[in-house]
């Protein structure tokens, strides 16, 4: 810091004594400081009101150049108005020496004086007069006008300076008439910046980033497309005109500039994916906006033949999977917008590609009826060519319980050439899982033996194992099925609490009692999923209550329940509970009867069954159940039946199952035969 600095410093904390404030003129007049300015605010703060005057001649004096630079500046920072009188009473009065040499730096000083103590007119007479060479003191003339709402005058002089620099003042002519709300006006004047610069590329760059800056978004978006559209530098207006359209939420913007970008180069387009601009959309929050906002582009009529048309397709499509839109694409197929159908029209193939890819992300989403309706929609020549898109085909029909068309389609990809030898096992085994799930027993142990090499996949090894023990269950060959049982059992793999369970099973139906207890305890402690656990853990209670001459038939009804043979097992559950008359084991047994009645195809009646139990029975827990498999059945998205349940039994098995059906999404609710939703 210098000598005089700290003098600034000293004077403005009002350290200097008096001794020093008399010196400290002759120290400015042999220095030759330009810090007058600063000094003589600080004296007048102190006091001083002569050494401030006389500090402020000498500046005007000896450096006016410096002092006009300093003094706008100086001016606003002068908040104290008798200082602020002080000066103008120097300035104003006429008095003051300057040399010839400064007269133009005075009058500027004039005039920004007389600027701010209001006297306008006087301000820009002396520029118009004296200074009107000079362009800063026209812009300010300019600038006073405009302060005065002389808008008109104003502007005359931001042409007559473009006349004179075409290009030049544009920007600053365009923010005076913006300042004061002329939008409109300065939108216009701003336009003619590309026509004014010879390098038309920063030209239409320029506008489009000054719009942007003043936050005249929407503009900012047309001014990067012509420039877009004109210039050689697609990618740079493509990067400005993404990054604006994306913060206002403007799809057919981001849509010029991401085809632009995608059509720079083969080699780079396919960085510019949908994929990617959903990344975007999703860090701003705009996913569901620009969703919706798409759906309107897709319906309307330009978008057919607008060179982002496809684009616009399959950024509409990754949108409505990722926010799981199902109601937009289940319109899809019933009532294509144009420019989808357009999208399908460009090539044979795309059509079924787009559709087939639908339905894959919808079926690993668990939308399996709507995967359904899109995989029908197929040609099934064009579902041979993709294997993977056949077995989603195959899963989704399972699920939705079409089991023959499920059927038919494992049977199909099984019988492709191009099947890989993993994907025959997994289609062998569904089709042995549906067989035994529609008690075609014969058929699921063809179908075992036909798969090759099935059993040399660890992973498959096991579940083929237990699809064959429950077939021979079903054939009631327990010299065939139970050694099946005891070796998953001792292998321990994702089927031995099943297998534990069957056992347990088998002794129930050949009348050891004893052994089935021990079974079904331990599969109370070993069942992942409960719901094995659960059925165990009514065994082991009403057993219990069965008088033994009746636990034939209490064993006959659950083993024929649990292998599918409906009729049997209904036949013994009735025989049992005539002999019981009214009792819980009753009530249990009625429940039972119409949870057969619903598996066997025959919905109503068991509802029915089930709505009398729940009406008569005094058991409580009972009665839960009934009301958690109803809701599963008639309701299953709403979630308030599974929380009473988990309200009331907390720390029960029913009470986790309800828990776990409370937190799994469920899929939106469409027509039951998904050939309803193909056109």
């Amino acid at each position: 810091m210098t000598v005089a600095q700290s003098l600034v410093s000293a004077a403005e904390q009002q350290a200097l004594s008096d001794n020093q404030w008399k010196i400290l003129p002759s120290m400015l007049e042999d220095g030759g400081t330009t810090l007058w300015t600063q000094f003589s605010r600080a004296a007048f703060k102190a006091g001083k009101k002569e050494i401030a005057r006389f500090l402020l001649q000498t500046g005007f004096k000896d450096n006016p150049s410096v002092m006009r630079a300093q003094w706008s500046g100086f001016l606003e920072d002068a908040s104290d108005p008798n200082f602020l009188n002080l000066i103008s009473g120097m300035i104003l009065s006429g008095t003051m020496e300057v040399p010839a040499e400064g007269k133009s730096d005075w009058l500027a000083i004039k005039a920004l004086t007389l600027e701010r103590n209001g006297r306008i007119d006087e301000a820009i007479q002396i520029i118009r007069e004296n200074l009107w060479g000079n362009i800063d003191q026209r812009l300010q003339a300019a600038r006073m006008l405009a302060s005065q709402g002389k808008i008109e005058d104003a502007s005359k002089i931001y042409s007559e300076l473009e006349t004179e620099s075409p290009g030049r003042y544009l920007d600053a002519w365009g923010s005076l008439l913006a300042d004061r709300g002329m939008n409109r006006e300065a939108l216009a004047v701003w336009a003619r910046i590309p026509g004014q610069d010879p390098r038309k590329d920063l030209g239409y760059l320029q506008w489009g980033r000054l719009l942007k800056g003043k936050g005249f978004l929407k503009e900012a978006i047309e001014a990067y497309k012509q420039g877009l559209a004109k210039s050689s530098q697609a990618a740079i207006f493509s990067q400005e005109l993404l990054e604006v359209s994306i913060s206002l939420g403007d799809v057919s913007g981001a849509l010029t500039a991401y085809q632009a970008l995608r059509s720079q180069a083969p080699r780079i387009g396919g960085t510019w994916s949908p994929e990617r601009l959903v990344d975007q959309l999703r860090r701003t929050q705009q996913m569901e906006t620009f969703s919706v906002k798409l759906d309107e582009v897709l319906a309307a009529s330009d978008t057919v033949k607008a060179p982002w048309r496809d684009f616009a397709v399959e950024m509409a499509t990754e949108l409505a999977l990722q926010l799981n839109r199902v109601p937009v694409l289940e319109a899809w197929l019933v009532a294509p917008p144009e420019a989808l159908k357009a999208y399908w029209a460009k090539d044979p193939g795309r059509k079924s590609n787009h559709l087939m890819g639908i339905g894959l992300d919808l079926s690993l989403q668990g939308e399996h009826r709507l995967a359904s309706c899109y995989f029908a929609s197929v040609d099934l020549e064009q579902l041979k060519g993709r294997p993977n898109m056949l077995e989603a085909a195959a899963r989704s029909n399972a699920v939705i319980g079409d089991l023959t068309a499920s059927i038919n389609l494992w049977q199909t990809l099984k019988n492709l050439p191009k099947t890989t030898g993993e994907q025959k096992i997994r289609a062998g085994l569904s089709m042995a899982r549906l067989f035994s799930r529609t008690l075609s027993t014969r058929k699921t142990l063809v179908v075992l033996k036909e798969t090759p090499n099935i059993d040399r996949v660890p992973t498959y090894k096991g579940e083929n194992a237990f699809l064959m023990a429950m077939a021979h269950t079903q054939l009631h060959e327990k010299s065939k099925a139970i050694p099946l049982l005891e070796d998953i059992l001792k292998e321990g793999g994702s089927h031995a609490a099943e297998a534990m369970f069957w056992l347990a099973e088998w002794n129930l139906w050949q009348r050891d009692w004893g052994a089935a207890r021990e079974g079904f305890q331990k599969v109370l402690s070993t069942d992942p999923g409960q719901s094995l656990a659960n059925e165990a853990l009514w065994r082991l209670r009403y057993m219990t209550g069965v008088e033994e001459d009746k636990l034939a038939a209490f064993s006959l009804a659950c083993f024929f329940e649990g292998s599918g043979e409906w009729k049997e097992s209904e036949t013994n559950y009735r025989n049992l509970a005539a002999a019981l008359g009214p009792s819980d084991l009753t009530d249990w047994i009625y429940y039972r009867i119409g949870k057969i009645q619903i598996e066997s195809g025959h919905k109503a009646e068991g509802l029915q069954q089930w709505s009398l139990v729940e009406e008569r029975s005094g058991n409580q827990t009972l009665v839960k159940r009934i009301r958690f498999e109803k809701a599963a059945l008639e309701n299953p998205s709403n979630p308030a039946v599974y929380e009473d349940i988990v309200l009331s039994s907390p720390n029960t098995l029913l009470g986790d199952l309800a828990r776990e059906r409370m937190a799994q999404p469920q899929p939106t609710a469409i027509p039951s035969h998904p050939a309803e939703m193909v056109p």
